[in-house]
């Protein structure tokens, strides 16, 4: 994972901007324990996969799934999600979520994608992981670009001591 973003840490705010979910919604999620989310005192702080789950939960709900039926995908996909993290954030993998509310597959090859849903026995749901992962890089580059411009702004409109 590239520094920044391995070390960078969100608000529940921004997690819920970035997953377009409600702020109580990751409360609840939080609480029930369908997700797992570090705390600094009283205040959540979720890291980077942290955030790559809840991304995979808002999308396997907008499809359809129950939150029970999500809790228990993403338990039975956390440790390889955790191990293939840092290489779906560096951009270095392809990673694709197939389920039928049973059981979850994680599959990285396209062909293989195309291979279990063609001998799926029951009607099978797809999530590109790698798109959700897209989609955090791109917003920590959005808050790194306006940090920047900040920083920036801020230079400029200070006055010169020595002109």
């Amino acid at each position: 994972m590239n520094a920044s973003l391995a070390s960078a840490e969100f608000s529940t705010g921004e997690v819920s901007r970035i997953a377009r979910v409600t702020l109580r919604q990751l409360q609840w999620w939080d609480e029930t324990g369908v997700l797992a989310v570090g705390r600094k005192g009283r205040r959540r702080v979720w890291r980077a996969a942290e955030v790559l789950e809840v991304l995979l939960a808002a999308e396997l709900r907008r499809k359809g799934l129950s939150l029970r039926v999500v809790s228990r995908l993403l338990r039975a996909a956390r440790r390889s999600l955790e191990e293939l993290a840092e290489a779906l954030l560096d951009q270095q993998s392809a990673l694709y979520l197939l389920t039928d509310g049973r059981t979850a597959h994680l599959e990285r090859d396209e062909r293989a994608v195309i291979e279990r849903l063609k001998t799926a026995r029951r009607p099978m749901l797809l999530v590109s992981v790698s798109d959700q992962a897209a989609r955090l890089r791109q917003f920590a580059r959005e808050q790194l670009a306006r940090a920047s411009e900040q920083r920036r702004r801020a230079t400029a409109n200070q006055l010169p001591l020595f002109g």
